[in-house]
């Protein structure tokens, strides 16, 4: 299909006996196709503070693709968040979803545990030196919106960064609150 097919534009050899890593965040809005093409697949759902996602994005210098569209304005960004987290949580009702849910924060402050517990979920054992990702993406193109952190090792500066425009964004806080609640950052509101 088209999907295979651009896997293997991008320089990629399909080999169904590897895992092949998509980390698309806007895939969570096709999760019902990748559920149909793929029902054996493993999902890691990566969550971030609701606040600092949306500060993030609206931080970016997105390519202006159909996609991102929705990111350009806070507005914007806060509904999309809504949007598609929403939807995640009607996917989750209806199919039968292999979701490992993993704490950016936690992944960021306690690396080899959080890695470890992916590792497991997937099947897979940990090689030496995992924890040195950066070296390896060093030497490759990236595309994604993160291409300058991805040849640096994890820093935590970022966790809770929305706080320093908390003043500007608080107004967003009620539109969140019900995902700010259900993965446990009701903390610093």
């Amino acid at each position: 299909g088209v999907y295979l097919d651009k896997v293997e534009q991008m320089g990629f050899e399909l080999d169904f006996n590897k895992t092949l890593i998509d980390k698309g965040p806007h895939h969570t809005i096709d999760l019902i196709f990748i559920y149909l093409l793929f029902p054996n697949s493993k999902l890691i759902l990566s969550v971030r503070h609701p606040m600092d996602v949306c500060v993030s994005c609206f931080e970016q210098d997105f390519e202006p693709t159909q996609r991102n569209q929705t990111l350009i304005t806070l507005d914007d960004i806060t509904e999309r968040y809504r949007q598609v987290f929403s939807l995640l949580e009607k996917y989750e009702k209806v199919l039968d979803l292999d979701i490992l849910e993993l704490k950016y924060e936690e992944l960021v402050l306690d690396f080899d545990t959080q890695m470890k517990n992916v590792f497991s979920f997937i099947h897979h054992t940990p090689t030496d030196g995992f924890g040195r990702f950066y070296e390896h993406a060093s030497n490759k193109f990236v595309q994604s919106s993160s291409r300058g952190q991805t040849n640096k090792p994890l820093y935590n500066s970022s966790i809770n960064g929305w706080l320093k425009y908390r003043t500007h964004v608080e107004q967003y806080i009620p539109q969140l609150k019900y995902f700010i609640d259900k993965y446990g950052y009701n903390k610093n509101v």
